[in-house]
C-alpha cells in the first residue's frame, strides 16, 4: 500500500480536517491502493483538539517523531497553511528523503527562502510542487498561459482579507498570464483593497472587498470572458496530488510557484506605501 501522511504546525485547522475526506474519496474512485496513513504535529492547537485526538478522528496513526514519519511515509504533505515561515524547517528531513512532497500555501515567507527550499530539494533529488487550490478550479482550464485565450488584461475578485485570499487571486492571476509581473501598485484602506500588476504590454489586477465571491475576467483585447468560481477546486487540488504521488511530475513549475510568491510579498509591500510602483524581483 501506497502511504500518505501529513505534517502540520498544528493538525485542528481546516485543511487536516477536510483532506483526509477528500483523499479517501478520490482513491476509492480510482480503486488504487493508497492510504492517508500517518499524521504528526509540531504542537496542538489552543483551544482545538491535540494531534492524538484528531489521529483518533481522522483515522491516522500519530508518528512518534519526524523520522518515523518521513520514514513510514511514501509521500508527505506538509500543511502548517497560516505559518510559511515554519515550512523550510519543517520541510527538512521530507525534502532529504526522495519522496514525494506537497507544501502546502503560501509556500515561503520571502523568494529567497522559497528559492532555498526549492534547490535543498533538487539537491536530494525530491520531487516538490506547491499551489494555492484555485490554480486549479476548472474555470481557468481554458484559460492558462500558453493555452487558449492569450491574455493581455485578468483581473480577479476575492474576499476582504489580503493575508488569507491574495495568495489564492495571485495564484489565478499567474496561472492565466504567466510569468512573473514586472512591477505592483496598491490602493485601499479597511473596507478592501486594489492591486495593480503590471506585465509591460499586459496588466492584471486584483480587487478585495467583504463578502466579494472569487471571480476571473481575462481579456484578450477583443473578446472578454467572466468566470465567478464555483468549480470544487479543493477536489481537483487532491486529484493533481494523488496523480504526483503516483508520477512525480511536478504539477506547477517551479519557477511559477516563485513568481507567485514574487508577486505576493512585493503586493504586501506595496500596501504600506499606497499608489507608488515597486518593481517585482525574482
Amino acid at each position: 500500500m501506497f502511504k500518505i501522511g501529513f505534517y502540520d504546525y498544528y493538525l485542528d485547522e481546516w485543511h487536516a480536517n477536510n483532506y483526509p475526506a477528500m483523499f479517501r474519496k478520490e482513491i476509492a474512485k480510482r480503486s488504487i491502493d493508497m492510504e492517508v496513513c500517518y499524521a504528526i504535529a509540531d504542537t496542538d492547537k489552543p483551544g482545538g483538539i491535540s494531534t492524538k485526538e484528531w489521529c483518533k478522528k481522522y483515522n491516522c496513526i500519530n508518528c512518534s517523531s519526524i523520522e518515523e514519519f518521513v520514514d513510514l511515509c511514501d509521500a508527505i504533505i506538509i500543511l502548517a497553511p497560516s505559518f510559511p515561515s515554519e515550512h523550510e524547517r519543517m520541510a527538512k528531513l521530507p525534502l532529504a528523503s526522495g519522496k514525494p512532497v506537497y507544501i502546502d500555501k503560501i509556500f515561503s515567507p520571502d523568494v529567497i527562502t522559497g528559492r532555498r527550499i526549492f534547490e535543498y530539494a533538487n539537491m536530494n533529488k525530491t520531487p516538490l510542487f506547491s499551489a494555492s487550490a484555485l490554480r486549479f478550479c476548472d474555470e481557468l482550464a481554458d484559460y492558462r498561459a500558453g493555452e487558449g485565450m492569450k491574455a493581455i488584461w485578468c483581473a480577479t475578485t476575492g474576499p476582504n482579507s489580503f493575508d488569507i485570499y491574495a495568495i489564492h487571486q495571485i495564484e489565478m492571476i499567474q496561472t492565466v498570464m504567466g510569468g512573473c509581473a514586472q512591477r505592483v501598485k496598491a490602493f485601499g484602506n479597511k473596507g478592501g483593497r486594489t492591486l495593480l500588476f503590471d506585465y509591460g504590454n499586459r496588466m492584471a489586477s486584483m480587487l478585495q472587498l467583504d463578502n466579494l465571491p472569487f471571480q476571473v475576467t481575462i481579456s484578450d483585447g477583443e473578446k472578454c470572458i467572466n468566470r465567478p468560481i464555483n468549480s470544487n477546486f479543493f477536489e481537483n487540488l487532491i486529484k493533481h496530488m494523488i496523480d504526483f504521488f503516483i508520477n512525480p511530475i511536478p504539477p506547477v513549475a517551479k519557477n511559477d510557484t516563485l513568481s507567485v510568491m514574487a508577486m505576493l510579498h512585493t503586493a504586501r509591500s506595496a500596501l504600506k506605501e499606497q499608489d507608488n510602483w515597486f518593481n517585482i524581483t525574482m
